[in-house]
C-alpha cells in the first residue's frame, strides 16, 4: 500500500529536503511507500553532534548493519570499492528524491571529468584526491563553479553511504570552549586559518586545554587520509603557522606550539654554513660569467644577470646536496671540490633520490653545470671532464619536442568552447569590473591579470619579458587620434634568443591596456613606476610569481589549466590548425632563431588536422558509394586487358 504525500510537507520536518530551486517551482508530488517515507525522514534529519570515526574503512570492507539514529545515513551491506558501488547504493538503497538525484548525477559527472569508468575510481579519500587534483574540468567542458559543486556533492555521497570523509566546510559549529577562545583571535585571517582544526577538535570532544602534540599529529593524519582538499600537507602547515602566531598574540591561548617541520622543498644551506673561501670562489666565477667589461683581459660573452642568479642558486643547492650526502661543510672550500667526480656523483644521487628517483630537468641542469665549471673555471684534466660529461649524459632525460604535460594541456583546446572562453576572458573581466562604481585593489589586480592574459595571447611573450614590460620603453605610439598606431618593441638585448621583438598592438588590445593604465593600475601602485605590471612597491614582479598568479587566475575564472609559457604553444597550435605547414610564421611569432627549433616542437600539431581531413575524404567516398547495391559492390573489379 502506498501513500501519496507532498514533498514540501516532508521538507518541513527534515533538515535536507528539496533544494531552494525545487521549492520555488512549487510542491512536487511523489508516490512513496510508508517505509520509504520513514527512511527519508531519518536519512535527512538534522545531524546530532558527536565524534566521527577516526579512519575510513579499507577498500573492499563491507559496511555492517547496525542500529540507526536520526542523522545517520542508511547503512548498506554492499562492498564499497569504487564509485560504481557508491552509485549502486544511491540507486537501489536510497529514496528517489531530488537530493539523491543530485548526488547520483554528481557521481556520474565525476567519472566524466576524470575520464574513467566509475568502477575504476576508488572511494578511499586519499586515492580519490589524487585523481581530483590531476583532473581538468575544462577538458570535459565543465565550468569551475559546477566542478566545485560536483566535488562537494561527491563528498556528501561518500559520507551518505557510510564512508568517513573529512568535511569540506563544517556547519556543526564549535563547542562553547572553542567558541570562547576563537572570539579572542584578533584577525579574521587567524579565525579562518584555525577554523578547520577547531572544528576537528570540537567533533573529537577535545577541549583547548587538552590539545597536545599527539592531537596535531592525529589532525595531520586525518587530513592526509580522509580529506579531498588539494595538498593536505599545505593545509596543515598553514594551520600550524596560524596556531603558533595565535600563541604569540593571545595570552590565554593553549601553551602548546604546533610542530612545523621544515619544508622538504627547501634543502639549500645558507652561505655562511660553508667556508668563506667557497663563497669567494663562487662569486669570482660568477663575476667572470657576467663580465661586461669589453676591455678586460678575460672578457668573453657575458651571461644575463638572471642566468647568473640562477647559477648561484644551483651551486648553493649542489653544495647542500653534497653536505647532505655526508661530506662535512667545512671541507667544501672551493668549486674544485664540488666538481670532483665522487663529489658530483654523491650530490646528483641525492638530488635523484629527492626527486623520487626520476630524472627531472633540474637534475640534468645540475649535472651540466658541474661539467661546465670543471671545463671553464677549474680547468680539470681530460679524464675528469670525460667522466663528468658521461655523468651529465646519464642524468639528462632526452626530450624531443613538447613535454607530455604540455601536450596534455593543449588537448583541452580541442574543444572550441575552451578556445573561445580563453580568448574572450580579458574583455569579460573588464566588462564585469567596469560595472563597479568603486573598484577595489582586488578588482584592479583582477584587471591586471586579465591584461596580462591579453598581452600573452596576442604576443606569446616569455614570462620574463612580460614581467619587465615598461610603458615608456617598450610601447611606442605613432600618429594621433583614431589613426594612431601603437607598437610593442623589445630590443634583442632583452630577449632570450637575442632577436628583437616587434609587433603592432591590435586596437582592442591597446584600448584594454589604456583603460587598465588609466583607471586600475593606480590602485595597484600610485607612484611613479613605469612598469606595466608593477608590484605593491612599484618594482618589477618576480616572473615565476607572476606566472603562478596568471595560472591561478585563469583556472579560477574558466577552469582551464594554463601557464604563461603555454601561451606560446597555444599560439602555435591555433595558427597551424588553420594554416598547416606554415612554420615560418610560427617561427617569427615565437622568435626562434632556427626553423628547426620550431619544427621540432610543432611539427606534430597538424597531425590531428591531417587525420580530420582524411576522415572527411573517407566520408565523401562512403557517401559516393552508398547507392551501390550490395551485390554490385561485392563483385571483384575486372583487370584491365
Amino acid at each position: 500500500m502506498s501513500t501519496r504525500v507532498y514533498m514540501s510537507d516532508i521538507s518541513r520536518h527534515v533538515g535536507e529536503g528539496p533544494d531552494a530551486r525545487a521549492r520555488r517551482r512549487g510542491a512536487r508530488r511523489a508516490t512513496l511507500s510508508a517505509s520509504d517515507q520513514l527512511d527519508l525522514f531519518f536519512d535527512t534529519a538534522p545531524a546530532e553532534a558527536g565524534a566521527l570515526p577516526s579512519c575510513a574503512p579499507p577498500l573492499g570492507q563491507i559496511v555492517s548493519e547496525r542500529p540507526r539514529v536520526a542523522g545517520e545515513a542508511k547503512p548498506t551491506s554492499r562492498r564499497l570499492e569504487s564509485l560504481a558501488d557508491v552509485l549502486a547504493v544511491l540507486v537501489h538503497d536510497r529514496p528517489k528524491t531530488n537530493h539523491y538525484a543530485q548526488l547520483k548525477s554528481a557521481v556520474r559527472m565525476m567519472g566524466e571529468v576524470l575520464h574513467l569508468p566509475l568502477v575504476n575510481v576508488p572511494v578511499a579519500p586519499f586515492a580519490l584526491r589524487r585523481l581530483i587534483v590531476a583532473a581538468n574540468c575544462a577538458s570535459a567542458g565543465m565550468k569551475p563553479k559546477r566542478w566545485t559543486q560536483v566535488r562537494s556533492l561527491v563528498r556528501i555521497a561518500l559520507t551518505d553511504v557510510g564512508l568517513d570523509v573529512a568535511p569540506g566546510r563544517d556547519n556543526r559549529g564549535l563547542t562553547p570552549d572553542w567558541q570562547e577562545i576563537a572570539c579572542q583571535l584578533p584577525t579574521r585571517s587567524l579565525r579562518t586559518g584555525l577554523s578547520r582544526f577547531m572544528s576537528y577538535c570540537s567533533r573529537q570532544a577535545v577541549v583547548p586545554n587538552e590539545v597536545t602534540v599527539e592531537v596535531f599529529e592525529q589532525f595531520q593524519e586525518h587530513l592526509a587520509n580522509l580529506s579531498l582538499k588539494d595538498s593536505p600537507d599545505r593545509l596543515y602547515r598553514l594551520m600550524a603557522a596560524n596556531w603558533n602566531k595565535a600563541l604569540e598574540l593571545v595570552a590565554s591561548w593553549p601553551q602548546v606550539p604546533a610542530p612545523l617541520a621544515a619544508s622538504t622543498r627547501r634543502y639549500a644551506l645558507p652561505w655562511d654554513a660553508f667556508p668563506s673561501s667557497f663563497s669567494a670562489d663562487v662569486e669570482t666565477y660568477l663575476n667572470r660569467c657576467g663580465n661586461e667589461d669589453i676591455f678586460a683581459d678575460d672578457y668573453g660573452p657575458g651571461l644575463r644577470q638572471s642566468t647568473v642568479k640562477s647559477r648561484r642558486q644551483d651551486i648553493q643547492r649542489i653544495a647542500s646536496l653534497l653536505v647532505a650526502s655526508g661530506k662535512p661543510a667545512d671541507e667544501v672550500t672551493d668549486l674544485a671540490t664540488l666538481v670532483r667526480v665522487e663529489s658530483a656523483r654523491a650530490a646528483l644521487k641525492g638530488k635523484f633520490e629527492q626527486d623520487g628517483s626520476v630524472r627531472t630537468p633540474s637534475l640534468g641542469q645540475h649535472a651540466w653545470l658541474l661539467s661546465a665549471i670543471a671545463r671553464q673555471w677549474v680547468q680539470a684534466p681530460a679524464s675528469q671532464l670525460k667522466a663528468l660529461s658521461v655523468l651529465a649524459n646519464n642524468m639528462t632525460q632526452k626530450q624531443r619536442g613538447m613535454t607530455e604535460r604540455n601536450r596534455e594541456r593543449l588537448r583541452q583546446f580541442d574543444l572550441p568552447e575552451n578556445v573561445a572562453t580563453l580568448l574572450y576572458l580579458p574583455a569579460k573581466v573588464m566588462k564585469n569590473v567596469k560595472r563597479k562604481k568603486r573598484p577595489s585593489y582586488m578588482d584592479a589586480r583582477r584587471v591586471m591579470l586579465a591584461v596580462a592574459v591579453e598581452v600573452l595571447t596576442q604576443s606569446a611573450l616569455r614570462a620574463g619579458n612580460l614581467a619587465a614590460l615598461d610603458i615608456d620603453r617598450h610601447f611606442r605610439r605613432q600618429g594621433r587620434g583614431r589613426k594612431a598606431v601603437q607598437t610593442l618593441y623589445i630590443p634583442g638585448s632583452e630577449t632570450k634568443t637575442g632577436e628583437a621583438f616587434e609587433m603592432r598592438v591590435p586596437e582592442e588590445t591597446a584600448r584594454l591596456i589604456e583603460q587598465y593604465i588609466t583607471h586600475y593600475r593606480p590602485l595597484i601602485f600610485a607612484g611613479s613606476s613605469t612598469l606595466l605590471f608593477p608590484g605593491k612597491d612599484g618594482g618589477r614582479r618576480n616572473e615565476h610569481l607572476l606566472s603562478q598568479q596568471i595560472s591561478k587566475f585563469i583556472e579560477r575564472e574558466t577552469g582551464i589549466r594554463m601557464n604563461a609559457h603555454l601561451f606560446r604553444h597555444f599560439a602555435g597550435k591555433l595558427h597551424l590548425e588553420r594554416r598547416p605547414g606554415d612554420m615560418e610564421t610560427v617561427r617569427r611569432i615565437l622568435g626562434h632563431r632556427s626553423i628547426q627549433t620550431t619544427t621540432t616542437f610543432y611539427a606534430e600539431l597538424p597531425v590531428a588536422k591531417a587525420f580530420q581531413r582524411y576522415d572527411e575524404t573517407l566520408s565523401i567516398l562512403r557517401a559516393a558509394g552508398g547507392g551501390l547495391s550490395r551485390r554490385r559492390a561485392s563483385r571483384p573489379v575486372a583487370e584491365a586487358s
